[in-house]
């Protein structure tokens, strides 16, 4: 079973149209649950926008076909792929209204199914909340009426929780992920903190990032 299958079995629903905020502290494993959620999506040949303030689009295509065995040069020429890049220095005076027009012409032309943007922690750092969220709302608007799902990532320890629950306010749910610390063998754990029209709960489930996925740890949802 893939991890698209066990997420919608643990949220008794379909991601497909579903908007997603997931937070947690850097390393806990948040850019390894959106990577695995595009290659299963991929691998349904279900077109997938790729947004990363955190590498350069190479890092990301290196990445996908080192950990996960995507073939992204493929995956682009066959158009079910697309990798947009804002470079971290550029996150800290990037233009906002820049940013939604360059993404409101990727949705519009490439039309994806599902959209990762990783990461928002550095928008919320250099902005205004507010307008951050403005520009959330504009975004999920169109993802809505495209059909499309969404995961956006976040830094909860970069970023308060109130702010990620200002920007989360126009979304379908919360996730989150965190590490407990029990060394030598430290505990990764996820859980749905709120969803909308689905199943959340404040139980954690664990799991683990192996060389190929991130993966849950058998159990029933």
């Amino acid at each position: 079973m893939s991890l698209l299958e066990d997420f919608e079995k643990m949220i008794r629903k379909e991601v497909d149209g579903s908007v997603f905020i997931l937070r947690g502290s850097p390393g806990t494993g948040k850019t390894s649950f959106i990577l695995t959620v595009l290659k299963d999506l991929l691998s349904q040949n279900k077109k997938c926008l790729f947004v990363t303030t955190q590498a350069r689009p190479e890092e990301v295509r290196v990445k996908l076909k080192k950990w996960l065995g995507v073939n992204c040069d493929k995956k682009e020429k066959e158009g079910v792929l697309k990798i947009i890049s804002f470079s971290p220095a550029s996150s800290i005076n990037l233009d906002l209204n820049e940013l939604n027009f360059n993404l409101s012409i990727a949705l519009k032309e490439f039309k994806p199914q599902a959209l990762f943007f990783d990461s928002l922690t550095s928008l919320l750092m250099y902005n205004d909340p507010q307008i951050v969220t403005r520009l959330m709302q504009r975004l999920v608007m169109k993802l809505r009426d495209l059909g499309a799902s969404g995961f956006f990532v976040v830094d909860s320890g970069s970023v308060g929780e109130k702010t990620v629950e200002l920007v989360s306010y126009f979304l379908d749910g919360i996730l989150e992920v965190k590490i407990e610390d029990s060394s030598p063998n430290p505990i990764r754990l996820f859980r749905v903190f709120s969803i909308k029209f689905g199943h959340s709960s404040l139980e954690w489930t664990p799991f683990t990032i192996s060389e190929k996925r991130f993966e849950f740890h058998k159990r029933e949802f």
